[in-house]
């Protein structure tokens, strides 16, 4: 699920991103690349900021220093504003997720704390607008069940 304050018409904007993860399948090998991957199930909640940047002139900027031209804004090196972050489960905590490992820690279940209300609950938006959307894991099987309420 795609969740944001406004109406995102591209990939190239600042959104929450939630997915279902789950340790077979597509994942199911993680561990031989990157350690720390869960074996447990969980939803995981992105915080991404991919918003483009722009030239004076309306063109895509890309610094003359960069070594990787993207044209993304962001990048995971700015503390304040990070192009993705997962979101810690029961307490306030970004990880970087391009330069560290996850763990079970970043997995929502049955037994986590209601996200939006519960934690997270001063969180915002880059443009200081407050978190606009909650939810309740009620399952975890062949399918995640959750109960959302967008505000």
């Amino acid at each position: 699920m795609l969740i944001s304050n406004h109406a995102v018409t591209s990939i190239y904007d600042e959104y929450f991103l939630i997915d279902y993860y789950t340790p077979d399948g597509l994942n199911e090998n993680q561990n031989m690349f990157r350690y720390g991957i869960s074996s447990s199930r969980g939803i995981r909640v992105y915080h991404v900021n991919a918003k483009i940047s722009f030239d004076s002139s309306g063109n895509v900027s890309v610094g003359e220093s960069e070594y990787y031209s993207t044209g993304f804004k962001y990048n995971n090196s700015n503390a304040n504003n990070k192009f993705v972050s997962l979101l810690k489960a029961n307490s306030i905590d970004e990880k970087d997720i391009l330069n560290s490992s996850l763990s079970g820690l970043y997995l929502y279940t049955t037994l986590s704390l209601q996200f939006g209300s519960s934690v997270y609950q001063n969180y915002q938006y880059f443009d200081g607008s407050s978190l606009n959307f909650k939810f309740n894991v009620l399952g975890l099987g062949d399918k995640a069940k959750i109960s959302l309420e967008v505000m």
